[in-house]
Order: C-alpha cells, then sequence, then structure tokens
C-alpha cells in the first residue's frame, strides 16, 4: 500500500497535474510516506526490516510509474 501511494502521487505529479490538484497527488505522496513511517516505527529498531521497507516501497513506486507511464495503445496493438 505505501509504494501504491507514492507510485499514484508521482504518477498524478508527472503526468496528469495539468488536469487536477497537485495537493492531492502531494497528499498520497505524504499519506505513503506516513503509513512507511508507522510500518517502520513498529518494526525492532534493526536497520533491515527498516531499509528493506524503504527499498519495497521505492520498487513498487518505481514499477508502478513504469508501467502506467507506458503507451497502453503500443502494448495492446
Amino acid at each position: 500500500m505505501r509504494g501504491i501511494l507514492v507510485e499514484e502521487g508521482v504518477y498524478g505529479l508527472t503526468f496528469v497535474s495539468d488536469t487536477t490538484s497537485p495537493p492531492h497527488w502531494w497528499g498520497s505522496i505524504l499519506a505513503g510516506l506516513v503509513l512507511l513511517g508507522v510500518v517502520a516505527s513498529t518494526r525492532p529498531s534493526q536497520a533491515r526490516p527498516i531499509g528493506l521497507a524503504l527499498g519495497f516501497t521505492a520498487l513498487v513506486a518505481g514499477a508502478f510509474v513504469d508501467v502506467y507511464s507506458q503507451d497502453l495503445i503500443a502494448v495492446v496493438g
């Protein structure tokens, strides 16, 4: 969920911010980062679980932005 929220915000700011409200997209990014902070704070204070949460969030966000930014006509046709 963290990665999807961050990704939606990045995608919105990158591709559709001129037709929608940018504060909405910043809110999505902030919600994803807050959720990441909550998850990180409930884990033991070891670097590995927090690093994995950060890495997984970045991986999911990057993958979704990459997929959503593809030209769907080229993919389908």
